[in-house]
Parts: C-alpha cells; structure tokens; sequence
C-alpha cells in the first residue's frame, strides 16, 4: 500500500501536529479497508466495511470540529490552519472514493460518493500551486473523473488525462536538474502515481501506443534504477536490457526505495498486461502475466488477465500444452467440475468479492450454454444491487441473445445505448450497438444489421487514435525519452492498431455476402485480411478460423460468379 505522507511529514517537525497526524491515520485506514475489498462478497461483510467507512467519515467529522477550534485560537497570521484545512479536504475526499470504489467493486451504486469526493476536493485546492497537498488534491481529483470514465463517462478520461499530465509538469519543474533529498521522497511517489494514472487513461481512451510507452517507461526505469531483472520473454527483455533508455526523473538513492519499486513495478507490469490483452497480443500478456505471479502469487489483477487471455483465445492450458476449448451444452456437473482454467480463475476470484472476474465468470456461462437457472439467478442477484449498473445490464442482453430472446436483448440493449450513445473502442455504447446488430443479423436480417455494422466502423475509424499515417515513427516516444528504432518498436509491438472494429468487418462481410453482394464481400475480407495480416498472433484460435473458413466459402463463391455484382439472394450457411 502506497504511503505519500511519511517524508512530507517528517519535515520541520509537522508529524508532531496531532491533527495531521490523526488525517493521515484516517487516510491510510480507508486505503487499508479499500485494500481488503477482495476478502468477501457476502452482503454480511459489504455492510460491516460500509460501516467501517461511516465511521471514518465521522472521525473525520470530529477532527473538522477540533480544527474549527484550532482556528478561533489560533488568530497570528503564518499559523497552519490552511495546510491542515486541505489535509482534511485531502482525506475526506481520499475516504469517499475509497468508499465508492469498494461498493463499485461489490456492485453497488457508487455515484454518490464520488460526487461528494468530488465537492470536497474542489472545495479548496489551488489549480495553480505545486505545493505537496494541492499536487495531492488534483492527482486525487484526476482519480475521480477516471472513476466516473469507467461509467463510460468517455469525456471524463480525458478530463482525468489533464489533471494527471498537469500534476506530472508541476513534480517535473521541482525536480529537474537537481536530486531528491531524503525527506523529498514524496516527490518520487507522486510522479510514479501519476504516470501510472497516465497510462491508464491513455488504456481507458484506447491510446494502445501511448498506453505501453507509459508503462515500459516505468518498468524499464525503476527495473534500471534498483538493478533488478524480471525474465518476461526475448522481446521484452531485450528491451529492459538496453543500456540507452532512461526515464524522466531520478529514482535513485533512498533507503525505502525497494519498497517503493517494488510497488509501482508490478503495478506497471499489471497493467502492461492488461493494454497488450486490448490489443490482442494475448501470448505478449500471458508473458506478462507469467512474471508476474511468479513474483507475486497472489497477484489478483495478472490472474484476471492471464484469464481474459486464455478466454479470448478459446484455448486451455492442459497437460503442458493448450488445447481448443470446445462449446457445449453444459450439464449442472459440467458447469462445476469440468471447468477450463480460466473459468477456475473467474470462479475463484468472483467468490471473493472481485467484480471483473464475477463479469466474466457469467460470461463464460452464457457461452458455455450453462443451465439459464443459474446464470439468470446471477445477474438477477446483481441487479438487485445496483439496478443501473451497465454492465450488468449488458451482461443481461448476452442473455437474452444467447436464448434467442432477440427482442427483448434488443430492448435491453438498447436502453443502453441511449445512456451511452458513444461509440468508440471499450465502451458500453459499442458493445450495446453491436450487440444489437448482432441481434438482427440473427434473425436473418442482415440489411438493417449492416447499417449497424457500418455505422459502428465510421464511428470506430473517426474515434480511432492515433491515425495511421503515425505508425511506427520514433516521435511517439518523443516525450519519454525512448527513441526506438522501427525493428525494436515492431518487435515490442508497438505500433498502432488497426481503424475500426474488427468483429463488425466481419460481420459486414458476412452480411454482404448473405444478401448475394459476392463480390463486395469478397472486397471486404480482403481488405479485412490486408488490415490484419499483420496480427495474425493477435486475432486468436477462433477469429482466425472464422476468417479462414468465410474466405474460403467467399472464394468458391466468387470462382463460380465471376465479375457479378449484384445480388442474388442465395442463402448459404457458413457455420
């Protein structure tokens, strides 16, 4: 658990002020509570830790009182009563994220408690100061509106992106062209935070390129500074080897420094994993993944990961080697004891509370065919919890599709839309109105369906970033210090994924091929092949079959029908 306070603190005697003292008390106890948020997913437990936090809050109350005092006593004009008035702002508003984020994790509503958080921390930060407890107030203030993105709230990453990048250009002119003393390292903690929180919201915006530089920045910087190797795979490591990339700022020479990067390393390295699993490099991931359980067993996030990796491949690990998973009409025994491993994973993870892997372990019932029972009893439990939650919500569509309920999943999904009618990569918005196409080319609609599937391309192509034409130049590390020439940048991966929405060129393809447009089809998957002939490793088992198998029928089609180019209607059916 990260501590901010303890070098900050020490300096000119303030840890002996009894109410900083108690602030930061409070604020490490909610980071303490938010940390055990994967102990338990009993509504029991829920409501012990939502006392917890009602009981911070009201020590806090008391503290503002004591401070209401402190100020009528206190009339000189240097006395602190403005540092400890934003330190209480500071934990307060610390406190009502923590808070939020631990029932956002258990599925309830947490827009109250961000919004208050939100409130509390404006209240009395200077936008313009670098001092220590304002830099904190932004930083923390940039985790609100990238709580509220996660909403698919899209504007608000880009919000956050601008708190965060402006905190880093404050911490950047105090530490530039000088050392860090010893009762500065604050000054470390928070630039690492807030370039961690960078590459976040560059992952959350689907900024692939920048999001990986970010993270390889980091991890290549603090593995340099502590001369330490994590083995990963020939690429990375390879990359982690060299001598001539460094990082912005000097991480060296402090006694709690291992501790710190132990930290922020596989903090890194999480989410390194998880922005190479968005773009489909799943076996670069796994890699990932693979250190970083074997540093940190427990680590919840790089099984999470590692999971999603297995799931999107459509494989399992067994006996030493993958092998195809293959879809079947699950019997209640096979539901519990022939579970693939990244069902294991999700199984055991939701149990304790972790909400991604409770998403995804729904998922994988709905598309293991898992008796309706039980899957309907899961998300029902859900909603009960938070009956606006969107992702649930979608989940519920899956559902419904999956049974063959196409319009009541379109309902569902289409109230989604309405919340979120942004279309863009990872938003609930594009999952809905895909969803949704996918529910009329089901029942055989297909012209309505490729209107849906083109509007999802313009939309994706417009949203996408960067644009092509910055494919592999070296100015995109301009900013991190990491010149990379093109082999290393194609070797790590670097370069930008395609525009668009592969799943709805696929089904744009298919859709012109089931209205008799042969040839327009057959356009479609090659430029479909041409765009991802490059990532062949990235698309997984079954996308890449399913390629292979609607070019191939297009291509016998096409070999019969030679330059006709308009429909004929032939109903064929490819599965």
């Amino acid at each position: 658990m990260v501590s901010y306070f303890k070098d900050w603190m020490n300096e000119n005697g303030r840890i002996h002020q009894k109410i900083l003292a108690d602030l930061h008390e409070e604020y490490q106890r909610a980071d303490g509570y938010y940390s055990l948020r994967f102990d338990s997913f009993e509504d029991a437990t829920v409501i012990n830790r939502q006392q917890d936090f009602e009981t911070i809050l009201k020590k806090i109350g008391e503290i503002e009182l004591a401070l209401s005092e402190f100020k009528k006593k206190n009339k000189e004009k240097n006395n602190p009563y403005l540092t400890y008035k934003k330190m209480l702002h500071l934990t307060k508003g610390n406190v009502l994220l923590r808070y939020g984020q631990y029932m956002g994790e258990h599925f309830y509503d947490p827009s109250e408690y961000y919004h208050q958080a939100c409130i509390i921390l404006k209240q009395i930060y200077d936008p313009d100061s670098d001092d220590f407890l304002d830099l904190m107030l932004q930083l923390n203030l940039g985790k609100y509106f990238r709580n509220l993105g996660k909403h698919n709230q899209r504007n608000d990453y880009w919000r956050a992106l601008d708190e965060f990048e402006e905190v880093e250009k404050k911490i950047k002119a105090k530490t530039e062209g000088r050392s860090i003393g010893e009762n500065e390292l604050w000054k470390i903690h928070i630039w690492l935070e807030t370039r961690m929180n960078i590459g976040r919201a560059h992952r959350y915006l689907y900024h692939i390129q920048k999001a990986k530089s970010c993270f390889l920045e980091i991890t290549k910087g603090i593995l340099t500074e502590w001369n330490k190797k994590i083995p990963i795979n020939s690429a990375l490591d390879s990359f982690l080897d060299k001598e001539n990339i460094r990082t912005d700022i000097n991480l060296d020479a402090h006694t709690d420094r291992e501790q710190i990067y132990r930290e922020y390393l596989i903090q890194a390295l999480v989410q390194l994993a998880i922005v190479y699993q968005k773009s489909r490099d799943y076996d670069m991931s796994l890699d990932i993944c693979k250190a970083i359980l074997n540093y940190d067993p427990n680590n919840v996030d790089a099984k999470n990961s590692k999971g999603v990796c297995l799931w999107k491949q459509h494989r399992d690990f067994k006996n030493g080697a993958f092998e195809n998973v293959v879809e079947t009409q699950a019997t209640e025994a096979h539901f519990d004891d022939n579970l693939t491993e990244y069902e294991q994973i999700f199984n055991s993870l939701a149990s304790n509370g972790n909400r991604f892997a409770g998403l995804y372990k729904i998922k994988c019932a709905i598309q293991k065919n898992s008796p309706t029972e039980k899957i309907q009893k899961s998300i029902n439990e859900l909603l009960n919890r938070n009956p606006s939650d969107r992702e649930v919500r979608l989940l519920l569509g899956l559902f419904l599709q999956k049974q063959g309920k196409y319009k009541k999943s379109t309902s569902v999904l289409e109230k989604l839309y309405e919340e979120s009618p942004h279309i863009s990569k990872g938003t609930i918005g594009l999952k809905a109105y895909y969803n949704i196409a996918q529910n009329l080319f089901l029942q055989e609609d297909y012209h309505n369906a490729k209107k849906y599937y083109e509007k999802i391309q313009e939309e994706c192509g417009s949203d996408s970033y960067p644009q092509q034409k910055e494919r592999l130049q070296s100015k995109l590390f301009a900013d991190t210090n990491m010149h990379l020439d093109s082999f290393m940048i194609e070797n790590l991966r670097l370069d930008a994924p395609p525009i668009g929405d592969l799943l709805a060129d696929i089904g744009q393809g298919i859709c012109l091929m089931k209205l008799g447009y042969y040839k327009k089809s057959k356009d479609r998957y090659e430029m479909i092949l041409e765009k991802y002939g490059g990532m062949q490793k990235r698309l997984g088992e079954k996308i890449r079959q399913k390629l292979k198998n609607i070019w191939q029928y297009v291509i016998s089609i096409w070999h019969v029908i030679q330059n006709k180019d308009e429909p004929i209607f032939k109903k064929q059916n490819i599965y």
